[in-house]
Formats: C-alpha cells, sequence, structure tokens
C-alpha cells in the first residue's frame, strides 16, 4: 500500500522507522529476535533486501511525501552496535534535509500527547481517501478504512506533532543524542 500511496503520515514509538532504516540497523535488529522468533539465516537476509526496496519510494524520482514522527526512545535503543546506530543517525539526518520528507523527534521529556502503539496513516487520493495501518498486540496489523478510525488516527498523529520537536531540530537533537551515547560509551 505504501507504493499506492500519495502521502504517509507515520508515528513510530520504540523503533526507527522501517523505511528510514540502514540494512546493518534492520540486519542487527533482526538478528537480535533471530533465536526467539526462530527465523533463519536466508528468512534475515530476504527481509533486510526487502525493506530495502521499499525505502526506494522516498528516494525515487517521484518519491510519496512523509511525515515521520518519532520517540526518542528509538534513537537511544541500541541496536547492534554504536557503529550501526552511528551509520543509522546519518541517514535519517539525511534523509530529513529532503524537500519531501519531513522527521521530527518526541523528547522523552515531552509533557504532551504520546501514543502507545505505532501507525501509519497513507492519503491513498480518490476515491479511496485516507486509510489507517496500525500495529496490534501479537504483532499483527489492522488495517482501516472507516472515518471514525481515520479521524481519531488522524487526531493522533496531529497531537503528536504538537508535541514533539519542530522539524528543522530533528538533526542537531541526533548530534546531542549521538554525543551523549559516546560519551556513555567512553566512561563505562
Amino acid at each position: 500500500m505504501e507504493s499506492d500511496a500519495e502521502s504517509i503520515a507515520a508515528w513510530q514509538p520504540s523503533l526507527v522507522f522501517g523505511l528510514f532504516q540502514t540494512a546493518s540497523y534492520t540486519r542487527e535488529l533482526l538478528l537480535s529476535a533471530k533465536a526467539v522468533d526462530e527465523t533463519t539465516t536466508e528468512f534475515i537476509d530476504a527481509n533486510v533486501e526487502l525493506r530495502m526496496e521499499r525505502k526506494a519510494i522516498i528516494t525515487k524520482e517521484e518519491p510519496r511525501k512523509l511525515w515521520v514522527i518519532m520517540a526518542e526512545d528509538t534513537l537511544r535503543s541500541t541496536i547492534g552496535s554504536r557503529e550501526v546506530m552511528d551509520e543509522q543517525f546519518e541517514e535519517i539526518k539525511r534523509l530529513a534535509h529532503l524537500d519531501h520528507i519531513t522527521v521530527q523527534i518526541l523528547p522523552a521529556t515531552s509533557t504532551g500527547y504520546r501514543a502507545s502503539q505505532n501507525f501509519i496513516l497513507l492519503d491513498m487520493g480518490e476515491p479511496l481517501g485516507r486509510i489507517v495501518q496500525a500495529d496490534q498486540p501479537g504483532g499483527q496489523a489492522s488495517i482501516t478504512d472507516k472515518k471514525p478510525d481515520v479521524g481519531k488516527y488522524s487526531r493522533r498523529f496531529d497531537a503528536l506533532r504538537a508535541s514533539a520537536l519542530a522539524p528543522h531540530e530533528t538533526p542537531s537533537f541526533i548530534d546531542n543524542v549521538q554525543r551523549d551515547l559516546k560519551r556513555k560509551k567512553e566512561t563505562s
């Protein structure tokens, strides 16, 4: 559905948004769950490749408009190693500078609205309109185009946007997180 959407708005409270992930980050994320989920190396390789193919919708000639809000925890949770995270930070900053992508960070200190589950609003254009994909417990996703649900998630996104840092503050906020994590590594 992402490839058919005219625009995408997403909230991600715990992991770097999927279309922003580097191959290294995605691989380490899947490797960390390999034994728990009983997956194979082939499964991981195929999913990393698929994630990178999906990412092309935001970097191709006529990319989708994308507005992503991520919680500060997505940046402070180490996936893999410091090197993997440094590469991921640079990728988020690079993408945040593109004209069609807006990235906001919701700081841990924000007292504003915070949704507990991640969700994506996809504007499919006419005649379909907007739809919502929301993750559910157990790894399932629900998808709906029902007006009350779309309205509720649209209001949630607007409240998150109001609670988050302004988009132009994202790169410097990420720089500060990188410095903090580097200092913690040096002192431990």
